[in-house]
């Protein structure tokens, strides 16, 4: 599970000898704003929500679907970040 906390990341090798980048922790995330169509690097300062379960957001833990607070605004997680290495995001309002 990625925590929020300074970046960290981890390379495990997989199936066929390929390597996978495996995050553990960030503090940013890649935040698409439909309205402009642009996307921008911002710090994640909190995690507001979790559709799965509430205690996941009060450990502060990143996962798709998750509601976080950036210098952005409001913004839902859209990948899997534990299997892609980085955090892409969408503004909400």
């Amino acid at each position: 599970m990625v925590k929020l906390g300074k970046l960290k990341r981890k390379i495990l090798r997989i199936r066929g000898g390929n390597e996978k980048v495996v995050l553990l922790a960030s503090d940013e995330a890649n935040v698409l704003d439909k309205k402009t169509n642009k996307a921008k690097r911002a710090k994640i300062k909190n995690v507001l929500e979790t559709p799965s379960n509430k205690f996941l957001a009060r450990q502060n833990i990143l996962l798709k679907g998750a509601i976080i607070e950036t210098e952005l605004g409001k913004a839902k997680i859209t990948n899997r970040p534990s299997q892609e290495g980085n955090v892409q995001a969408v503004l909400i309002e």
